[in-house]
């Protein structure tokens, strides 16, 4: 068994994530104060934002961007507690563009573990 000092703090697990989308682009933080201030999905993606907004962004980033975005929530996530996640795609909603956030996934899996 193994003995950890913690000089009177407290040691717990890591959060676990089992529902996340990390690889993506499009930055909605401004959705948020949309909604805020009452607006319904709606009216949001009329205004140009949603999921077709993500999507549009996605499909344009190339994937070298993808992965080094994922990389920073990635980091923020261990930072946070978070030390296991399932990284879904879902942002591309094409076969290729899915396929693109897949393979950034893998890649960041593949390099965190080496």
């Amino acid at each position: 068994m193994k003995t950890l000092a913690t000089n009177g703090g407290i040691l717990l697990p890591g959060f676990v994530d089992g529902h996340s989308h990390p690889v993506f682009a499009g930055d909605r933080v401004h959705e948020f104060a949309m909604k805020l201030a009452g607006a319904t999905y709606m009216e949001v993606q009329a205004a140009g934002g949603g999921i077709h907004f993500t999507t549009s962004k996605t499909r344009e980033a190339s994937e070298e961007y993808l992965l080094e975005e994922f990389k920073k929530i990635a980091y923020e996530m261990l930072k946070s507690g978070t030390t296991t996640l399932e990284a879904k795609s879902g942002y591309g909603l094409d076969t290729e563009s899915e396929l693109k956030v897949i393979r950034k996934s893998f890649l960041q899996a593949r390099d965190a573990h080496n």
